[in-house]
């Protein structure tokens, strides 16, 4: 029969152990048939319940394993279901007998001197830590609780008991754990006290032993000059010519040495001086510069216009992590091109952090190789037939120099793909410095100056197609722009973007993966990572309609230039959105051809060469350059748009008709511009049989214009 069997309602004072007296309701009942003890529930009248069912409840269902005594003899007289579960003794095997009998708690002895003086003082105990003993012999460590409670004037013990043996093993795991850490934490610092007394006297004596060979070192050289500027033989300056180089080899492999030394040995004490960052920058281009003409790279500087120009730190150490990064991008860089952007990082109170980027377009460094990168004698290629020499020191001792400068350093690379080396540096504030590029710009410079300035502005290309791409470049170039980054998609673009100041971008509408008019979207999105969301786009397109400018506008272009591109409309253009001259350009819509009837083609070119000649300002090389890229890249377009046209893909059909209108009118190729026009225009309207019907004239003219390109070019 359960507890609250015979339950007997009746409300009233009640006393509590502490003596408060409380408003409760509650009941009794008798715990067994032939025992006249019985068990009282009580429960404060503002949580009220019923009563008949409360205490069963609590005392059945409760996760906690409880039982109920007798006091003094401690005899069970009731255990839940967690208890037998629990303990493996079932409620007949526990009710009426004691712990002598069940030995459930096996620390009696031990701490029940404790545990009862404390419930005789107090009416209760928490939580108290103990061992007790499953029907089967195992320890179990638990949490007793007790609670001294009176029934109809009887006095009853109510326990509860939490099992915490998996915790107390953990604790004495974690214990070992700790135990055998503390031995090898003591160990291993023992041994780094050995290794650090090594290393300084490493250090001591690499330093000492450094400044030994410069004296003698600086005489070879010096001498070798001398001997240089006498008249000498052509072989004899040769071989003099020889040892001044090796000198000049050796002399800076000592000082990577003795700077790595001192900073190893701590004697390395920056400079805290008033420097200008844009001369400093500008004198380590210049200094490259040299090297990179005979190597036919270009070299270009950016800067943030948010820097401030009048810095406090170390312009030696500074310039020392800028001439080395610019010179492994020269070393490791055969064409294409070197940029060197300085942008701020942050800026508080009188202090900034400054981000330095050097990228470059060389081989690049595989992901496996980039941990050893910043690791003293360390280089990608260890080989001993190598093909760039270094100690392996520069670079350890750029990021050294960084760090000491409040910064990091990394790099972002992929193999085949060059590489973009950073680092960052903290720097005191001149009060009152001006900006780098903006607040020093007189406002009254003529147009012309302006003007020349816009030639220094980098200029990111977003084109699909390799000939177009070309014949852009190749116009910009001789507009006087030499600093043009090339991507061949949205996607692509937005990822430069992210990582890579610009003054504007020439975007291209139509591309694969991601289209100019998403990639713009993109950009305005001030939640998205680009760093300018206000950068200028400008489509470039060979849909030169109203509506397509519209489209362009909508998308957050600023402005809009037909294909084929004209040189003067282009400078124009360029020169209104870099230059300042915010005026109506007023670039005319390109004539479209007129679509070829049942009578022929009328009067358009097959291939105009002397059009398509001026259109690349004259340049003969460049436009055999242009032409040689149409062989290449033309017929692949042409088979990818064969084989949609037969897939019946309108989107992709589309834009491979799209992208050969758009080389053909650069071209001035008349007839396929038209051809591929007619097969874009019916992919736009969703008429498929149309699109393959049109293949046939477009095949012909295709074949027409690859031979036109190639009785030019013989």
């Amino acid at each position: 029969m359960g507890v609250a069997c015979l339950l007997r309602k009746w409300m009233g004072r009640v006393g509590t152990p502490s003596g408060r007296a409380a408003h409760a309701v509650g009941s009794e009942a008798p715990l067994r048939p032939a025992d006249a003890s019985v068990v009282e529930s009580r429960l404060d009248v503002n949580e009220r319940d019923e009563p008949q069912d409360l205490f069963e409840r609590i005392f059945r269902n409760n996760p906690s394993a409880l039982f109920l005594a007798s006091l003094p003899e401690r005899t069970f007289l009731d255990v839940n279901e967690t208890f037998v579960s629990f303990f493996g003794y079932s409620k007949a095997e526990c009710v009426g007998r004691n712990n002598k009998e069940l030995h459930v708690f096996t620390e009696v002895e031990e701490h029940g001197r404790f545990f009862f003086d404390e419930l005789r003082r107090s009416g209760s105990v928490r939580a108290f830590e103990m061992q007790m003993r499953h029907k089967d012999g195992t320890p179990l460590d638990v949490l007793v609780s007790s609670e001294v409670i009176t029934v109809l004037g009887q006095r009853r013990l109510l326990s509860s008991i939490i099992d915490i043996t998996d915790r107390k093993r953990m604790e004495r795991e974690l214990q070992e754990v700790n135990h055998h850490l503390e031995a090898q934490t003591a160990r291993a610092n023992a041994m780094a006290a050995q290794a650090e007394e090594a290393n300084h006297a490493k250090s001591a004596f690499l330093a000492t032993m450094s400044h030994e060979i410069r004296t003698p070192m600086n005489g070879i050289i010096g001498m070798a000059d001398l001997l240089i500027a006498t008249r000498l033989s052509v072989q004899q300056e040769h071989y003099a010519q020889i040892v001044k180089s090796s000198g000049e080899s050796l002399l800076s492999l000592i000082n990577d040495i003795l700077d790595f030394s001192k900073i190893e040995a701590g004697k390395l004490q920056l400079e805290d001086i008033e420097f200008d960052l844009r001369d400093l920058l500008q004198g380590c281009v210049e200094a490259a510069e040299i090297q990179a003409g005979a190597k036919g790279l270009s070299l270009v500087r950016v800067m943030d216009p948010d820097l401030p120009r009048l810095l406090v730190g170390d312009p030696v150490r500074l310039r020392q992590i800028l001439t080395n990064l610019i010179g492994n991008a020269l070393k490791f860089t055969q064409k294409g091109g070197i940029e060197v952007v300085g942008r701020l990082d942050s800026r508080e109170g009188d202090s900034c952090a400054v981000r330095f980027t050097v990228t470059d377009t060389g081989i690049g460094i595989p992901q496996e190789k980039q941990v050893r990168l910043f690791q003293k004698f360390s280089q990608v290629d260890t080989s001993t037939t190598r093909e760039y020499g270094g100690t392996g020191l520069g670079l350890a001792i750029s990021r050294q120099l960084a760090e000491l400068m409040g910064g990091e350093i990394g790099v972002e690379s992929e193999a085949g793909r060059g590489a973009a080396f950073w680092f960052t540096a903290v720097f005191g504030i001149r009060s009152g410095g001006p900006p780098v590029d903006g607040g020093g710009r007189e406002p009254d410079r003529s147009r012309d100056s302006r003007r020349q300035e816009t030639r220094a502005a980098r200029i990111l290309l977003v084109e699909d197609v390799p000939v177009n791409q070309e014949v852009a470049v190749g116009i910009l170039h001789h507009l006087g722009f030499d600093s043009i980054r090339v991507c061949g998609n949205g996607r692509l673009a937005v990822r430069v973007l992210e990582r890579e100041m610009f003054d504007l971008v020439l975007m291209d509408v139509q591309m694969p993966e991601m289209d100019g008019l998403e990639a713009t979207r993109i950009i305005r999105d001030r939640g998205s990572s680009v760093l300018q969301h206000w950068i200028p786009v400008v489509a470039m397109t060979a849909n030169a309609m109203s509506e397509d400018r519209a489209r362009c506008l909508e998308a957050g272009m600023d402005d809009h230039i037909p294909k084929p591109i004209s040189p003067s409309a282009l400078e124009k253009l360029l020169d209104k959105w870099l230059a300042g001259d915010l005026v109506e350009i007023g670039v005319p819509p390109v004539a479209q051809p007129p679509p070829v009837g049942p009578d022929g083609p009328g009067n358009l070119a097959v291939f105009d060469y002397p059009k398509m000649l001026e259109r690349v300002v004259g340049d003969e090389e460049l436009a055999k350059n242009v032409m040689d890229t149409f062989l290449q890249e033309m017929p692949g377009l042409a088979d990818m748009l064969r084989r949609t046209l037969r897939d019946g893909d309108l989107d992709r059909i589309e834009l491979y008709a799209h992208s050969i209108k758009g080389a053909s009118a650069n071209f001035s190729m008349d007839r396929l511009c038209a051809a591929a026009g007619r097969i874009e225009s019916a992919a736009k309207a969703m008429d498929r049989a149309s699109a393959s019907a049109e293949l046939p004239a477009f095949e012909k003219e295709f074949e027409a214009a690859l031979s036109e390109i190639h009785l030019a070019m013989s």
